[in-house]
């Protein structure tokens, strides 16, 4: 079979079988929500670390005093808080590590479609069905430009000449790329898990806030305390309601 007649084939294939993906996903921006994870889950390791060390501080306040229940409960909240937030930090570095690593091997072979051969256009074809549907817009796409590149070229160039699109791209190993993608997929859990323990890290730290005050503070210190942890819930709330009539606290954002 010729060069040209492979081409008009592949094109052939690649019309029939990427279009209807093409279609049915748009809208659906799940790689490129993927690579926005790195940010948030790098964010989430930097705030763990914080709250890590200010727990600290906390429990450097309390960790030598038992004497009472309280304070055996404000120990064991500083010393959970503290744990869970390095669980947090190195949970969601680990995520963000392995996100990158694979998006990059993806963002590789994407490029390297550039260069491809005939033969691997084809194998391209045959390995898309392993792939999410916004990562087959993007193969669809380079693997268009690709097959426009080789026919504008094949009544341009001579016998030899020809024959460069018979070679194979060195930098392409397309049988990666699904691997990438099922190891990105497998990194979910891990970061669920880091916010998961992020969420117990901050209760638990206003939880030691708390007992601390009521544990060395006179009542109306640990009632504030109180009061003030409790906003966390309540402002949300309060903002969410006034919403509703167009109302809206003043933020830090509004200075």
């Amino acid at each position: 079979m010729s060069t040209s007649n492979e081409v008009a084939q592949i094109h052939r294939f690649a019309m029939a079988f990427m279009q209807p993906v093409f279609k049915a996903a748009t809208g659906r921006q799940d790689w490129e929500a993927a690579k926005s994870q790195i940010g948030g889950l790098t964010s989430e390791a930097a705030i763990a670390t914080f709250l890590a060390a200010v727990q600290a501080q906390i429990i450097a306040l309390s960790y030598q005093d038992n004497s009472t229940r309280l304070k055996i409960a404000t120990n064991s909240l500083g010393f959970a808080g503290v744990l869970l937030d390095v669980i947090t930090a190195c949970l969601a570095l680990l995520a963000s590590t392995v996100l990158q690593r694979h998006i990059a091997v993806v963002e590789q072979q994407l490029g390297a479609i550039e260069n491809a051969s005939v033969e691997q256009l084809r194998e391209i074809m045959d390995q898309c069905v392993l792939l999410a549907p916004d990562v087959h817009r993007r193969v669809f796409v380079k693997v268009q430009a690709r097959m426009d590149v080789i026919k504008k070229q094949l009544g341009s160039v001579d016998a030899e000449g020809q024959l460069n699109f018979r070679t194979a791209s060195a930098g392409l190993h397309f049988e990666a790329v699904p691997e990438a993608i099922k190891h990105m997929q497998s990194v979910a859990p891990i970061g669920d898990a880091a916010g998961t323990a992020m969420l117990f890290g901050i209760l638990c730290f206003f939880a030691s806030v708390v007992c601390l005050a009521v544990s060395t503070q006179p009542v109306v210190v640990w009632i504030v305390s109180a009061a003030t942890c409790s906003l966390v819930v309540l402002l949300p709330v309060v903002n969410r309601l006034l919403g509703r009539v167009g109302i809206r606290l003043p933020t830090v954002f509004d200075i």
